[in-house]
């Protein structure tokens, strides 16, 4: 592979030395199959509580990501839903509260605006935030 640098500067150069080619051996360097570590992480941010398999707040690829822990917020700033194996075994976020306080567990939410946060490690092992929000209705 041949990868041409050029070289920006103010300074009078002979046009000879800002020409270079450099050789970069590519072998042996692959990516895990199936996984793509540069892919941002999407959020599907639009909830329904009709029926429907993917009626969820759903994050991708997953396969890239571990450890999903989730607390999802009321407008007030009240917890009604955490998960700390999020997208783990069919357990996602379908618009129902599955804490007490605020809403009975297990009742739907009110249409609306609702704000979460997401823990999560990246493929390296690395711990990342993500925070966002999302609708239900």
């Amino acid at each position: 592979m041949n990868v041409e640098i050029k070289l920006l500067t103010n300074r009078k150069l002979p046009l000879k030395s800002l020409q270079k080619t450099l050789h970069l051996p590519m072998g042996g360097v692959q990516p895990p199959t199936g996984i793509e570590p540069t892919k941002e992480m999407i959020v599907y941010n639009g909830v329904s509580t009709e029926s429907g398999s993917e009626n969820y707040l759903k994050f991708e690829p997953i396969e890239n990501y571990k450890n999903l822990q989730i607390e999802i917020f009321n407008e007030l700033g009240q917890k009604v839903y955490e998960s700390k194996n999020y997208q783990k075994n069919g357990e996602v976020f379908r618009g129902y509260a599955n804490v007490k306080g605020v809403f009975r567990k297990g009742k739907r939410l009110p249409t609306g605006t609702y704000f979460y946060v997401l823990k999560y490690q990246d493929i390296t092992g690395k711990s990342n935030t993500k925070q966002g929000y999302l609708f239900v209705r």
